[in-house]
């Protein structure tokens, strides 16, 4: 769970899932890319899940896929 003071630091939306605890950021040592694969294989058509650099974010929110 960020607080708001981290979550801005970190370029944070005002109303992240983040701050609430329904939103994570992983990182791997397999690629970003087959993270977000098997992700979509777990999540399905529920969930935020987004595609960075540097990993995934993955959240308990609207249906939404990004890449960031």
């Amino acid at each position: 769970v960020r607080c708001k003071v981290h979550n801005t630091a970190v370029g944070g939306a005002s109303n992240s899932l983040h701050m609430y605890g329904r939103a994570a950021d992983l990182h791997s040592s397999a690629s970003p890319a087959r993270m977000k694969a098997v992700a979509e294989e777990v999540m399905g058509a529920t969930g935020e899940l987004g595609l960075y650099d540097w990993g995934i974010h993955v959240g308990i929110g609207k249906y939404s896929r990004f890449n960031g």
